[in-house]
């Protein structure tokens, strides 16, 4: 699934701290938000853990809220959202969304 996540500085004694935790068999949980059929996942809680949890190479314990409904949130619908707001700053985003939308189709 495409992750995507709002905070991109770490503090590394915070993902320090947390790959010691992993390490001693702690397994931190992380907090994704999905809406309907959309693959894609919005990291609300757990930046450090994430992170920590990619270092070391331990795949991390989730919690993952869905938004039922009857009106689906597709990914296609998230990337034209994004698209309409397109800026400088997230012209990275709008990429790795749109090559994880063709790797989807496959």
């Amino acid at each position: 699934p495409f992750v995507y996540a709002i905070q991109e500085e770490y503090d590394p004694n915070t993902v320090s701290f947390y790959k010691e935790l992993i390490r001693e068999g702690v397994r931190p949980q992380i907090i994704f938000i999905k809406g309907g059929t959309s693959s894609i996942r919005f990291l609300l809680d757990g930046h450090h853990k994430l992170q920590a949890y990619n270092e070391i190479g331990v795949n991390p314990s989730c919690i993952q809220i869905t938004k039922q409904t009857n009106y689906q949130v597709t990914d296609a619908m998230i990337y034209q959202t994004y698209k309409k707001h397109e800026t400088a700053d997230n012209q990275e985003l709008l990429e790795r969304l749109r090559l994880h939308l063709e790797e989807v189709k496959k």
